[in-house]
């Protein structure tokens, strides 16, 4: 009896912990400096700004851009094929948050400025939040590509790939000069 009373408020729960399992917090710190020339990455006079793109990967999403899902497509060919509205990206707007200048888009959600060093904004900590529609199948991804520049030209630099995680609600990512490294989860 006691079993059969608690189920319906224990069922209901764990459908409202499953309901936000897709709802995640990006918090990327920032460090004094970044998006140097990866030609000359000490270099602490840069100003530039880093264009980011979170790229949340259904598992439709993996079997179709391999490339993007394995680590392969850098983020030079990445931003290439973003610059120029190219049909080879099927993804939807509304699964690439996007950090840049200018006015929203329909290839992405805009979900902010580009970010910029801390020596330039005084904020180490920027918060995104975003939202993985499939959060819970195992082939989700989550790329995160930065604009980082090496010279002219966007730096080839591997998108940072994190299977998103089931419990924590934060994902924690270090931003360099030269790079974005994962830091965990919480």
């Amino acid at each position: 009896m006691i079993l059969r009373n608690c189920c319906p408020a224990l069922v209901a729960g764990l459908l409202l912990v499953l309901a936000g399992c897709g709802h995640y917090t990006i918090v990327f710190e920032v460090e004094e400096v970044i998006n140097t020339d990866a030609n000359n990455p000490d270099d602490d006079r840069t100003r530039d700004q880093l264009a980011v793109d979170i790229v949340c990967l259904t598992k439709e999403d993996v079997q179709n851009h391999r490339e993007i899902a394995n680590g392969t497509m850098r983020a030079n060919a990445w931003f290439a094929a973003r610059d120029r509205d190219n049909e080879s990206i099927t993804i939807a707007a509304e699964r690439i948050y996007a950090l840049r200048p200018g006015d929203p888009s329909t290839q992405d959600t805009r979900k902010g400025d580009s970010l910029l060093s801390v020596r330039e904004s005084g904020k180490p900590r920027i918060e995104v939040s975003i939202h993985h529609p499939q959060s819970l199948a195992s082939a989700a991804r989550i790329a995160i590509y930065g604009r980082f520049h090496r010279g002219n030209e966007v730096s080839n630099v591997e998108p940072l790939l994190i299977k998103p995680p089931t419990w924590d609600k934060e994902i924690l990512v270090k931003v360099g000069r030269t790079t974005m490294t994962p830091l965990g989860t919480r």
